[in-house]
Order: C-alpha cells, then sequence, then structure tokens
C-alpha cells in the first residue's frame, strides 16, 4: 500500500488555478501535478465556508446528512481518517482544535499535530450566540436543550483532548508549544477547564443557561490564551521582510491598483446610493461592496499593517506545516504505510503569501523569488485580486518543496497526494460583489481536485471535466490507492463516473449557526450552463416555493443578471430538470433531520 498525504487548500476557486486568472501561471507546480495525475476543474462544494464544505468532503456525503454539519465531521460514521486507519494506515492529522473533532473521530487519528490552539470565541459566534438570542428572547424550547446539550458534551470532549494530546503525544506540540497547566495563569489551562467540566457535569442544563446569559464573559472564554502570534517574530517580519523586500511589496501593491482601476472599474454612483443606504439604516452590510472594494485595492497594505497582530492569523503558514510534515516523516519508525491530512488557509480571507512564523531568510528569499514573476506576469488584462493570485503561488512553492523532499529521499514512488480545496472564494474579487461569503456564485463552490501518484495507469490520467461534488473526492482517492470502497461514503470515484453527474447539488443553512429546526435551507443544482438555487425552510412545500436565483451562465458566465422572475427560462427543460433533482434531494434531507431528531438519545457525536 502507498503512503497518501492530503493538502487541503482552503478557500480556492478552480478558475483562479494555472492560467484561468492570470497570463503567466499562478500555480506552476500544482499544473505539472495536474498534467501527470488526475485533474478534476469542475468539483463543487456543499456550502462555501469550511464547516458547512469540510462535513462534505471529508464525510464523502452531502453536508445536511446525519443533521447536517451542527456536530462538524462526528455527527456522521465515516470519515476520511476511520477509512485510511481501518486499511491499515498510522494517520496523521494536521488540524486546528477548534474544528471540534471529538473522541468519536479522534479515535481515528493516530497522531494530532495541532496548527493552532483552542478558540473558544468560534464556538460562541458558531452556535451559542445565536441560542443566546433565542434564551433572551424567551424561545428557547426543549428540542434546543436537548442540541445545546450535546453540543457542550463535544466542546469539553474536544478541549479535554486537546490538552491530553498536548501530553501525551509528542507531535501534537511541534507547531503550538506546550501549553501545560503549569504555564497558564490559576484562571486559565487545563486545570480551569477540568473545574468548569465539573460544574458543568453537576447541572448541565443550569450551567449552559449561565454560557448563554454570560457570553463572551463567561471564563469559558478565558480558560485558552493561546494566540498564534506568539510564533511570528515581529522584528524579522519587520526587518527582513517588509522592508528587505520594499520593493517587490510596493510593486505588487502598484500593479493591483493599476489593474484595478484599469480592469475592474467601479461606478460614483454605486458608492453614493449605498452611502445614502447606510446612512439610513446604520448596517456595516449594506458598505459590504465598498469594503470589498478596498480590500481590493488596499489589501496588501492591510496586510502588512495587520500582520503585526497576533491574532491576524490563526493557524500556521503552509511552510510552516511542510517542514512539520517532513521532520514528522524522517523520524517516522514504523512499517505501516501512513496517511498525512493537512489544512493550510492562505488564500483565505486573511490572505498571505509569504511564510510569516518563519525566521529564515533563505526561505524568504526563495519565496520572494517565486513569487516575484506572477506580478508582470498576470498581464495587463488581469481581472481581480493579485493579493489572491500570489497566496495561491506561495501553496504551489510550499507544495513544490514537499515534492522535493519526497523525490530526494525516495519516498515519491511510494506516495499519492491529493490537492483539494474545501469551498471557492470570492476574495478573488473579480466579479466585485456585495455579499463574499454567503450567496450562490459559482466562484464560492467551484473548486479543483488534483491527484498525482508516479505509478498512476495512464488510461487513469487525464482531465475528468464532468460536474462533480467533493462527496467524490475520497472515493476517488480510495480507488487511485486501490483500496476497498468505504461503504459509509455517499459519494462515487470519478473514474467510474467520467462524464461526472447530471446535476451537483449544493446545500447549507446560510450564515449562523446550522440549526435545522428553524433556519431556511440554502440549497442550489448546477449544471454546466444553469444555476438554479432557493432558500425555504425545511416544512415548507418546495413544489410551490419560487427560485430564489437562477443563472445561466452561457450569455452570463459572471452571473450578474438574477433571471427566477423570467418565466420563459421556469418552463425550461433543463431548469426543470434541475428543480426536480433539488426537490428530491431537499425531500431527503427533512426525512434525514425527522429521523435524527427523532432518535436523538442513540444519535452519538462522542
Amino acid at each position: 500500500m502507498k503512503n497518501v498525504i492530503t493538502i487541503l487548500i482552503d478557500s480556492v476557486y478552480s478558475n483562479c488555478i494555472g492560467t484561468g486568472a492570470t497570463k503567466e501561471s499562478s500555480t506552476p507546480f500544482m499544473d505539472k501535478l495536474a498534467a501527470e495525475g488526475l485533474f478534476a476543474p469542475n468539483v463543487y462544494s456543499f456550502g462555501p465556508y469550511t464547516d458547512a464544505a469540510t462535513k462534505g468532503l471529508y464525510c464523502a456525503q452531502p453536508t445536511l446528512d446525519d443533521y447536517g454539519f451542527y456536530f462538524c465531521v462526528n455527527g456522521s460514521d465515516g470519515n476520511h481518517f476511520k477509512a485510511f486507519q481501518e486499511r491499515g494506515y498510522e494517520t496523521d492529522g494536521f488540524y486546528y482544535p477548534y474544528y471540534l473533532l471529538s473522541g468519536k473521530t479522534e479515535q481515528y487519528i493516530d497522531h494530532s499535530v495541532y496548527i493552532s490552539g483552542f478558540l473558544y470565541e468560534s464556538v460562541w459566534n458558531g452556535k451559542l450566540s445565536y441560542y443566546a438570542n433565542l434564551y433572551k428572547e424567551g424561545r428557547l424550547n426543549e428540542t434546543d436543550h436537548v442540541i445545546l446539550e450535546k453540543s457542550l458534551d463535544m466542546v469539553f470532549d474536544c478541549w479535554l483532548h486537546f490538552y491530553d494530546n498536548l501530553e501525551s503525544q509528542k507531535d501534537a506540540a511541534l507547531i503550538v508549544g506546550k501549553l501545560k497547566s503549569t504555564e497558564q495563569s490559576d484562571n486559565t489551562g487545563l486545570t480551569a477547564l477540568q473545574e468548569e467540566y465539573q460544574k458543568y457535569c453537576l447541572n448541565k442544563r443550569e450551567y449552559i443557561l449561565t454560557v448563554l446569559e454570560e457570553g463572551m464573559s463567561h471564563k469559558l472564554a478565558g480558560i485558552n490564551d493561546y494566540e498564534f502570534g506568539r510564533h511570528v517574530n515581529k522584528e524579522f517580519l519587520k526587518n527582513n521582510v517588509y522592508d528587505k523586500y520594499s520593493d517587490f511589496f510596493k510593486r505588487a501593491e502598484r500593479v493591483n491598483k493599476r489593474l484595478r482601476r484599469k480592469n475592474n472599474p467601479v461606478s460614483g454612483s454605486r458608492f453614493i446610493r449605498d452611502g445614502f443606504r447606510y446612512i439610513r439604516t446604520r448596517q456595516k452590510e449594506d458598505l459590504r461592496y465598498e469594503i470589498n472594494y478596498g480590500l481590493l485595492t488596499s489589501g496588501i497594505k492591510l496586510m502588512k499593517k495587520r500582520s503585526f497582530e497576533d491574532e491576524w492569523q490563526l493557524e500556521a503558514s503552509a511552510g510552516r506545516q511542510i517542514d512539520t510534515l517532513i521532520s514528522v516523516l524522517d523520524e517516522r519508525d514504523s512499517d505501516k504505510p501512513f496517511y498525512a491530512s493537512l489544512h493550510v488557509e492562505e488564500p483565505h480571507h486573511n490572505i498571505a503569501f509569504f511564510s510569516y512564523d518563519i525566521e529564515d531568510e533563505e526561505r524568504i528569499k526563495e519565496e520572494i523569488d517565486y513569487l516575484s514573476p506572477l506580478i508582470d506576469g498576470c498581464g495587463d488584462d488581469f481581472k481581480g485580486n493579485l493579493m489572491y493570485q500570489l497566496s495561491l503561488r506561495y501553496v504551489d512553492y510550499s507544495v513544490k518543496r514537499l515534492f522535493e523532499y519526497l523525490e530526494q529521499s525516495g519516498k515519491d514512488k511510494d506516495t499519492i497526494i491529493l490537492l483539494v480545496a474545501d469551498h471557492g472564494s470570492s476574495y478573488t474579487f473579480y466579479p466585485l460583489r456585495d455579499t463574499v461569503t454567503n450567496n450562490f456564485h459559482d466562484e464560492n463552490y467551484h473548486i479543483p481536485m488534483i491527484i498525482w501518484d508516479k505509478d498512476m495507469a495512464s488510461d487513469t490520467k487525464g482531465v475528468y471535466d464532468g460536474l462533480y461534488t467533493s462527496a467524490d473526492v475520497f472515493p476517488t482517492l480510495l480507488d487511485i490507492a486501490g483500496l476497498p470502497a468505504e461503504p459509509m461514503f455517499k459519494g462515487t470515484s470519478v473514474i467510474g463516473n467520467p462524464g461526472g453527474r447530471e446535476v451537483a447539488i449544493s446545500e447549507y443553512t446560510g450564515p449562523g449557526c446550522p440549526d435545522l429546526t428553524r433556519r431556511e435551507i440554502w440549497i442550489a443544482g448546477r449544471t454546466k450552463r444553469y444555476t438554479v438555487a432557493y432558500k425555504l425552510k425545511l416544512d415548507c412545500d418546495i413544489s410551490e416555493a419560487k427560485p430564489v436565483e437562477i443563472y445561466d451562465r452561457e450569455p452570463d458566465p459572471l452571473e450578474l443578471n438574477n433571471l427566477c422572475d423570467d418565466e420563459s427560462m421556469l418552463r425550461q427543460e433543463e431548469i426543470a430538470f434541475v428543480k426536480d433533482a433539488i426537490a428530491l434531494r431537499f425531500a431527503e434531507i427533512k426525512r434525514n433531520r425527522d429521523s435524527v431528531m427523532e432518535n436523538f438519545d442513540n444519535f452519538r457525536v462522542i
């Protein structure tokens, strides 16, 4: 059996890799891997952000199965770590603990390598604040109490595993350093967490209500004082990156602004209209278009400013993760094949394009030299965010470094590599929109998949340009690795389906808490030409509902013209076919939710 390494590159829009957006390739090394292996350029994620997207990807099933992504991957009985461990692999997971992998999932991870600390604020903002508002309004019901108890059970389970792994696993602290209770103040760390857990177990309902009442002033919010910025030497950043390569950063800013003015013109009337609307409403979201414009225009300058704040990046850089993986592989003494899973975030909202947490002048020089040709090489017709393309180029460099290690160590012939994104990105800023994450536009869902194996059969290699969903990624990887299919996976290998799916379905619950009892379902179906989307609650009759968005990408590739009010479009055969596919899936989601809720006592998440 061959070793397997998967690298999830957060927020990659498939059309931005290679020469899809730039004259010179933004990802020259990944292009090489795609040409030598299997490349599926038209995979669609289930949701436009990580929690919704990775549930479908890592569990190889529609993301709203098993009470959706409320309990992350823990709600499902199958996941990528389990699939490989049960097939004889030693598993290594590089991940951040606030992604909430409970003991149910962690039992299939032999070695956890944390790339950040535990972030309670993520738990609060993602779920608990939603119930706090319901509680204040007197609308918290018995079902909410049951769900909240399972949720807090999972949070404590994940958090305690985090501290335990730091003490018991030698690799867990390679990046974050030790976070022993003795290194914390009296009110933080493992000891404080254990005390809070004991209080919780004494009266779970009362404890939960106190959490909802106190919000971010609750003691839980201050337990883990870890900030990833502790790994960033601000003086090195200033002297050896920004000052030393000031010409590079200035040139990137200058080119980005010039091409924005030339190729991304914005009307003044839009600014005036939104400005008056904001004066009336005082809602920041009414200025989202202008905020996006500012990020496009001044993103590099803002990156330089924010990089001196500890909270700028919450995880280790791609470079640091690759370095750590290499050190782990060098020290392996097991005869088992290994499965390693990494998650790098440079193209995400807080975009970065160099190893901000590595004090290595030669490394920084190599990275700048690798990135530099793209500034002028992006082309005079480039439309979008040069900073985003530079982040892809940086990840490309980091992947190249991993391959150089594999070749030098002779491991390349025994290792399969998967490169995939969890979801796409609106931070390409082409087109410039008045929403970012939560919309139905192609750039937020359309992702690439590349699988490379030195010994891949010639009839397996090639471009599979059909429509697929992220549920098809890991079944394909198992297929290429020659491993038995995972019965819990609902996706299918693209090798057995080279024509792809007739309709690719995306589904999630919109922004905020993924509550399947009250929230709307944001569900869309895509063919190669059309997008049809709905927003409605599960108890609604979808046959009587009207799509909220319809796009015809043939005349309108940027999806600027919503055709949902065009009655002739609704009567088109292909649109009707997509609507039927959505209706079938919508009914499945409702049946699945009801089944889980009827058996919540037996629904395991830890």
